[in-house]
């Protein structure tokens, strides 16, 4: 439950759709796209460089 929603869910449906045979490339570009941009990423940089858990959003 630590990890990052976003890129949690992201990761998901590239390899959900890698297992059953493919997946949306726009709707995985835009997954990635949108945890990039993300104040969960943000978030997990700040707590990387201050040596702390970080504290995500729940989405």
């Amino acid at each position: 439950m630590g990890s990052a929603p976003l890129t949690i869910g992201g990761a998901k449906y590239i390899l959900n759709g890698a297992a059953i045979g493919g997946f949306d490339a726009d709707e995985a570009e835009r997954l990635i796209d949108a945890a990039a941009a993300s104040e969960d990423y943000r978030e997990g940089r700040a707590a990387f460089a201050e040596k702390r858990q970080p504290q995500f959003r729940r989405h």
